[in-house]
């Protein structure tokens, strides 16, 4: 996929000026940020990530994480440390490990698939998942609009405290 390069040299390009931009903020500073995006032609989707903002994919009902978490918590789950259940609420789940931003050779993450009639893909910040489970944003599309299911999940994060932004973009392949 030829647009996948583009998203990449975006990224690089986005990644050097945060880090120029953070060297002016004083020595020893970051600002970074967390990336999410699917790409697609007719028959297959990449999705590329870095940092803890994830993809998710519902197909005939069932959802899966197609990315994986840059965070702490994740490298402790992947190590056998911590249960997948607890890493959620675990202190240091806002800790990450990758960011673009950060450092520099950025390293985005990808993953390729073939596409479904019907699938719907879920791209969020944790302001949402870090609330709303993977079951409750599957529930979310049962039944009715997609407008209906984004009104569902923002409830589901508002009526929660929200303490983080909460943002997400639904997809469907038609």
């Amino acid at each position: 996929m030829p647009l996948v390069l583009t998203a990449d040299s975006t990224l690089e390009t986005v990644n050097a000026d945060l880090i120029e931009l953070a060297k002016t903020a004083g020595e020893g500073r970051t600002i970074g940020t967390t990336v999410v995006g699917i790409l697609s032609d007719d028959t297959e989707f990449c999705c590329f990530w870095v940092g803890d903002s994830r993809a998710y994919r519902i197909t005939g009902g069932a959802i899966s994480q197609i990315s994986r978490d840059h965070s702490l918590v994740q490298e402790l789950v992947d190590a056998g440390m911590l249960e997948a259940e607890r890493a959620e609420h675990h202190p240091n789940a806002n800790v990450l490990t990758r960011a673009v931003g950060a450092a520099v050779p950025l390293k985005v993450d990808t993953v390729t698939g073939p596409l479904e009639k019907s699938d719907i893909f879920v791209l969020a910040s944790d302001g949402l998942t870090r609330l709303v489970s993977e079951d409750e944003i599957a529930a979310a599309f049962s039944g009715g609009s997609i407008e209906a299911a984004a009104d569902k999940l923002l409830e589901m994060a508002l009526s929660r405290g929200a303490p983080d932004n909460v943002s997400f973009v639904i997809a469907t392949v038609t």
